[in-house]
């Protein structure tokens, strides 16, 4: 190729992202609900857009404060604790928190690559695995 042409596009698909990549991994360690950012990568994939990948230790405490916070859910777990008499009650009072916690973790999910997509639009494709 022409040298003109190369001086021009020094952006290659495929390349990193570093500078970029260093400021969406200090807005997710920013969040209070983010303990850890871990095995990050980003990825040029089209002239103006990027991938980003990391994954995430959440703050266990603060997902459960989170979910017994909404909807008053801290009375109603308590109700049910209290109406434990058996294991299968207790089998049945683990498994529904169980799948309110994995929804609640989901939501965050959601949020921080909202918010990643919103501070850093070059990111088109982000994926945020939990650890």
């Amino acid at each position: 190729l022409p040298r003109p042409f190369l001086h021009r596009n020094r952006t290659f698909l495929g390349q990193s992202v570093p500078r970029r990549t260093r400021d969406v991994v200090r807005t997710l360690e920013a969040d209070e609900m983010v303990l850890t950012v871990q095995d990050v990568k980003s990825v040029l994939v089209g002239p103006q857009s990027a991938r980003f990948k990391a994954e995430i230790h959440f703050n266990p405490q603060l997902l459960s404060d989170k979910y017994l916070a909404a909807h008053n859910n801290l009375r109603e777990v308590h109700k049910t604790c209290r109406a434990v008499e058996t294991e299968e009650d207790a089998k049945r009072l683990f498994e529904r928190s169980a799948v309110f916690l994995l929804a609640t973790l989901s939501i965050e999910v959601d949020r921080l690559e909202h918010i990643v997509r919103t501070a850093y639009p070059e990111f088109k494709y982000i994926d945020l695995e939990v650890l």
